[in-house]
């Protein structure tokens, strides 16, 4: 009988002991434990009604004056993926019109918990050094009135290169511009 109580205490802290292991290696990151959620799971019908499409304006400048191209989208109930979406079609529309002489990449869409601030994060500026404040203030409001006819509420929009604020002799970056 004592044989096998000791067998019990035994496998019990053996058990104990694995335990506080697993739990220490989590605590600390060892290993992800993930579960997955029932958004992940949508069924085709799901997905359907969250996603539609939509006709908009993508608005650039060619040198000459401001221009309008009308592009379909699909539309989503995500603002931030929205956005994402627009701002990389009116990118690639800006190296094809030769407003920027190199592709440039949105990195990172983020709007405040407020949300009146709009943050764009682009891996380098779309502004060229050398061209007039006028050429630079147009092409700014070109983004901010493809935003504007996009998104119902009226937020701050700040450019930022690499999350850090975009930085021009000309123009002031560390202010938001209104959309």
């Amino acid at each position: 009988m004592k044989l096998f109580q000791k067998k019990e205490v035994m496998v019990g802290s053996i058990t104990i002991f694995i335990g506080i292991f697993f739990l220490y290696a989590y605590l600390n990151e060892f290993f992800v434990l993930y579960i997955p959620s029932r958004n992940n799971y949508l069924s085709s019908t799901e997905k359907a009604i969250k996603i539609t499409k939509k006709s908009i304006n993508l608005y650039f400048y060619d040198g000459h004056g401001i221009r309008q191209e009308k592009n379909d989208v699909l539309w989503s109930t995500d603002m931030l993926e929205n956005i994402n979406y627009i701002m990389q079609q009116l990118l690639l529309l800006f190296y094809e019109e030769k407003v920027t002489p190199e592709k440039i990449s949105l990195q990172t869409v983020l709007i405040s918990p407020s949300g009146q601030d709009l943050y764009l994060s682009f891996n380098k500026t779309f502004l060229n050094p050398e061209s007039s404040i006028k050429t630079k203030l147009t092409i700014i409001e070109t983004i901010l009135s493809t935003l504007r006819e996009t998104q119902n509420n009226e937020m701050n929009v700040h450019f930022l290169v690499n999350h850090k604020p975009m930085i021009d002799d000309h123009l002031d970056f560390e202010q938001s511009w209104p959309m």
